[in-house]
């Protein structure tokens, strides 16, 4: 009888441990399937709104109350909430970098431009939210804006009209570990004037190159701040042109460069300008400061991050800044983009207990 018991407890276990695995199972389909939804609505950035409108679909067929939130043109931000004035908000950016290619399952991983940054991230924030028990979920709202991958424009316009948040958690590929700090960028473009001339009587000529190349050389000689939370200073030369023909001086030179940086926009603009040479001038894009970010004390392990996002725009709503995500920053912008299903599925629980931990600090 006793050994009848045993093995009545034993199968009742396997039976119960076979129901949770095929719950993991349906809900990593569940999560997959609407994460290459959304992959395969092409949104690279300026073209977003047909993301947008699936999603204000989508959310509002769960019961949110969901708004368009006009940018620019037909750009809008999406923003659902359960009640009015949520302690929290979930926010990600829905456009992607270039070329479009579409989702595909392979090996566990799932593939497909924005896989990584930030599509998945948009589904473990929904479900994540939709999974909340009642009086959670009503606390929690979602945000996705547009334009994070060229000037933040998204960002920009919500910090100035959306319903501030105690806390806001922005989504970036940061293999879900909460983020304490962001290195801050800075954009700009070196422009050399010359004089053309043939390359066999350079006397009568000054070459653009020349000068480009000695201004770039001083950049990347030059040592760069670097402190203990952030590392140190990166610098990029990311795109060069100029010239007219293999057997002419040039007559102008163009680059673009990108500064990863740990001090001060202010900082590396005084340096930039302190390094200049005669007949070398600097256009600055954009350039934002680094960021200190939020981190319950109840979680031990935090990492900083050497890219920039749209939390330094969206700190002037005054908001707790936070920043986590699934996925890997190495696995984005690439042309193999993707990212492990089950690092999907972990989002979705890594924020429903950050959720937790913040509405207890707020109670």
């Amino acid at each position: 009888m006793e050994r009848y018991l045993i093995q009545t407890a034993f199968t009742a276990c396997i039976c119960c441990l076979n129901h949770i695995a095929s719950w993991i199972q349906a809900n990593m389909e569940d999560i997959q399937h609407f994460s290459s939804r959304l992959i395969d609505i092409p949104s690279i950035t300026g073209n977003e709104t047909k993301i947008a409108y699936f999603l204000r679909d989508y959310l509002s067929e769960k019961g949110m109350s969901v708004n368009l939130m006009p940018v620019i043109s037909d750009r809008f931000n999406v923003y659902a909430t359960f009640s009015d004035d949520p302690v929290i908000l979930l926010t990600t950016h829905m456009d992607t970098v270039a070329p479009f290619f579409p989702a595909r399952i392979d090996n566990g991983s799932l593939y497909g431009r924005g896989s990584c940054d930030a599509k998945g991230i948009i589904a473990s924030m929904i479900y994540a939210l939709l999974g909340l028990e009642d009086n959670f979920k009503k606390n929690v709202g979602l945000l996705f804006v547009v334009g994070e991958e060229v000037d933040s424009i998204g960002a920009k316009t919500a910090a100035k009209n959306s319903a501030q948040p105690k806390f806001l958690i922005n989504g970036e590929p940061t293999e879900n570990k909460l983020v304490h700090a962001q290195k801050g960028t800075y954009l700009f473009e070196v422009t050399a004037k010359g004089k053309s001339a043939h390359s066999g009587y350079p006397e009568y000529g000054l070459s653009a190159i020349h000068i480009m190349l000695q201004y770039l050389d001083r950049l990347q000689k030059h040592t760069w701040p670097e402190n203990k939370t952030l590392g140190k200073t990166l610098l990029n030369i990311g795109k060069i042109n100029g010239g007219d023909a293999i057997n002419s001086l040039a007559s102008s030179a163009r680059a673009e460069c990108c500064i990863r940086i740990v001090s001060s926009a202010e900082d590396i603009e005084g340096t930039l300008n302190s390094l200049l040479i005669d007949g070398v001038e600097i256009h600055t894009y954009s350039a934002s400061d680094p960021v200190k970010l939020y981190c319950p004390p109840e979680i031990k392990e935090t990492i900083s991050v050497n890219y920039g996002s749209d939390v330094f725009h969206l700190q002037a709503g005054g908001a707790q800044l936070l920043m986590q995500g699934p996925g890997t920053i190495l696995n984005a912008h690439k042309e193999d983009e993707h990212i492990l299903i089950s690092d999907l599925n972990q989002a979705v629980k890594c924020y429903q207990d950050l959720i937790r931990i913040l509405m207890d600090q707020h109670v």
